[in-house]
């Protein structure tokens, strides 16, 4: 190994390298563009506007169709196919798959053929190699380049210009002096002016390290609100054209263990852009689906007017009702105690903020009130939510940070 490294051969040789990589990155980025502007692959330069435009026809278009089903179709319960999922199984969730574009592909890979070859033409009637970086190596045959280090000299070359890039970084960057044998590096002790100080603060005005504080009504309320499943799906349809007075309670007649995306997949398998407004899973958890501040599908009849919330399970044991949970061959037979809790949180929060009056009997009902269903099941403890809804709204009624969370809560998107 030799003491030194000569780098001004190597940064020559480097630049060569690096020009002739990005003049073959601009000649076929030009060949592209040539390709795409001659419509020899059109798919691939379909611009995003465009993309966009359809999208959105096609999103009014659901939106048109919804709107006339929620008149005149009555939505049933979300449930799972026939095929049931064994005990303690969650239904398998399968992704869809994106194929990448085959032509998009195909250019890709043609053009890189295309640059390999540029690359290798050009080292070869140059006689320009790229081990000629390394002929400072002990090992590496000094001479005339030999055909193999044209052709991978234009793979390196074709590649454009990242490769070269990483390698002068290593070289540039790369230790010459060796410790000595038997002594270890010693690690750096900081100065006092480098030592962080023990008021130090983060720019927020927070000590280092500090857990950021949640804002007051996450802290009060207990969990989040961020418009649901998409919310700008429904930022031109689904508006309310009356006030909120109406709390539909459901269960999602699901598997307790299966995850938010069945919900939302069940609704996309019957081509609703909306459905129940808050989700309550077995931990606690609660998942927004419609925002709050748009037209659901979880009642015909009462959607307009009304917020439906689902606790996530199937709490109907009867073997004789369809989709039923005998067994508990669906999870849960009950909601857990975190379920009921968060679930009362949400329809007292309801409550103060829509001005919903606490009526157990007109204004906040089960499903099977209002329709010939059997949601949210007979093992549904009604009494037991309806008193812990009692004690969070009164509660909230007389808590000053309680009335400055509410203030807060209203000041956040999709809730007008």
């Amino acid at each position: 190994m030799p003491e030194t490294i000569p780098l001004a051969p190597l940064l020559a040789a480097l630049g060569i390298m690096l020009g002739a990589s990005l003049i073959v990155e601009r000649v076929l980025a030009v060949f592209a563009w040539l390709l795409d502007r001659l419509f020899l692959l059109r798919k691939t330069v379909k611009s995003t506007p465009e993309a966009a435009f359809e999208e959105n026809i096609a999103l009014l278009q659901q939106a048109q169709a919804e709107s006339k089903a929620l008149e005149e179709e009555k939505p049933e319960d979300p449930v799972l196919p026939e095929e049931i999922p064994a005990r303690g199984r969650t239904r398998p969730q399968v992704q869809p798959f994106e194929i990448a574009d085959e032509k998009a592909v195909a250019k890709e890979f043609w053009l890189q053929i295309l640059g390999f070859l540029v690359g290798a033409v050009a080292c070869y009637y140059t006689r320009f190699s790229m081990w000629q970086l390394f002929d400072w190596l002990p090992g590496i045959q000094k001479g005339a380049p030999q055909l193999w280090e044209f052709f991978l000299t234009g793979i390196v070359i074709g590649a454009g210009s990242k490769p070269i890039h990483f390698l002068m970084k290593f070289l540039l960057e790369r230790k010459i002096e060796q410790p000595v044998v038997g002594t270890p590096p010693q690690p750096s002790t900081p100065t006092e002016e480098e030592k962080p100080s023990a008021s130090a603060e983060t720019p927020q005005g927070l000590p280092m390290n500090a857990p950021v504080p949640q804002p007051l009504w996450k802290n009060v309320f207990g969990f989040t609100y961020d418009g649901g499943y998409k919310p700008e799906r429904l930022e031109y349809t689904h508006l309310r054209t009356h006030p909120i007075n109406l709390i539909v309670i459901h269960h999602t007649a699901m598997h307790s263990d299966s995850p938010f995306a069945a919900i939302v997949e069940e609704f996309q398998r019957k081509n609703w852009l909306a459905g129940y407004h808050s989700i309550v899973f077995k931990d606690g958890t609660v998942r927004t689906f419609t925002r709050w501040d748009r037209v659901g599908s979880h009642v015909k009849g009462y959607n307009y007017r009304s917020l439906g919330i689902a606790f996530h399970g199937n709490f109907e044991p009867d073997p004789a009702v369809p989709f039923s949970n005998p067994n508990g061959r669906l999870g849960i037979l009950v909601p857990t105690p975190e379920q009921l809790e968060m679930g009362a949180r949400v329809i007292a929060l309801w409550v103060l903020l829509y001005k919903i009056p606490l009526d157990f009997t007109k204004h906040i009902v089960p499903h099977r009130q209002l329709a010939p269903k059997a949601c949210p099941g007979s093992n549904f403890p009604l009494e037991a939510l309806q008193e812990q809804v009692r004690h969070f709204v009164n509660q909230w009624k007389t808590d000053e940070n309680a009335q400055m969370a509410l203030k807060q809560f209203q000041s956040l998107p999709y809730l007008a």
